[in-house]
């Protein structure tokens, strides 16, 4: 006499051995229902849909004494019914805002400055994209903590693969580093965000008023470097430190090998 296997998931796969079952949260009922002989040995296997996703945690049902183990085996004398739970760890996002302004997470505004700091749970490995806006004027946003390194006034794509803060400060206004390149090197700031040749044309960036940037000069292809100008004029040696606290314009001169 056949025997009937069900099976109910969470945001993730349960599939069978011998096949028949290949089920996840939105298959159809036929997809996760299948009908065996009787005495049939059926193994299922929970499977996550990828490291973003919600992991499994535990079978339920039928295969309840399978607990927290990835395959559950039957053997199949009577109809049976399994559950699967995928869910995710909770993780925490602190938000901090300095200044007058809000942060969304994927067009969603999760804090303003009145509620500041701000304490987010969110699933485990989501993938976050932070946007901030001034409440007032044209302040760029400059992210720090786990969002630094991003560039002011962009939005910053933060993975959450533990718990995280970022702060977001409006309140200090913009300055633009300009960057320009003659012969064959190269200049990068130690963020990043500046990586610059002639090839490239000029660069810039744009920062927060009373913060310092260092640039280096990078020598490439046996070109020599000759020299900084502009603000960085008269720094000797292949780095500058470079405060920023209005517009800044710097320059670079490498020589090409004989």
């Amino acid at each position: 006499m056949p025997n009937q296997m069900g099976v109910f998931t969470g945001d993730g796969l349960v599939f069978s051995d011998p096949s028949g079952i290949n089920c996840m949260e939105t298959s159809s009922a036929s997809e996760c229902t299948e009908v065996y002989a009787t005495g049939t040995e059926v193994t299922l296997t929970a499977s996550q849909f990828s490291t973003e996703s919600a992991p499994f945690k535990q079978w339920s049902g039928d295969c309840a004494f399978a607990g927290t183990a990835d395959t559950c085996t039957l053997t199949l004398n009577s109809d049976a019914t399994v559950g699967a739970l995928f869910e995710a760890e909770q993780r925490t996002l602190t938000i901090s805002i300095i200044g007058d302004g809000s942060v969304a997470a994927d067009g969603q505004t999760i804090c303003t400055s009145e509620q500041s700091p701000c304490q987010i749970t969110v699933n485990e490995f989501a993938n976050l994209s932070l946007d901030g806006t001034a409440a007032t004027g044209n302040n760029p946003v400059f992210w720090g903590g786990d969002c630094e390194g991003t560039q002011s006034g962009q939005a910053c794509f933060l993975t959450i693969d533990g718990d995280k803060a970022v702060s977001a400060d409006f309140g200090r206004a913009p300055a633009t580093v300009t960057v320009s390149v003659t012969g064959g090197g190269a200049v990068f700031g130690q963020d990043g965000v500046i990586n610059c040749r002639e090839s490239t044309g000029t660069c810039s960036a744009v920062y927060a008023s009373g913060d310092t940037l260092v640039l280096f000069a990078s020598e490439l292809n046996n070109t020599v470097f000759t020299g900084w100008g502009g603000d960085c004029a008269g720094t000797t040696g292949t780095s500058c430190e470079l405060p920023i606290p209005s517009n800044r314009t710097v320059s670079a001169s490498f020589e090409d090998p004989a």
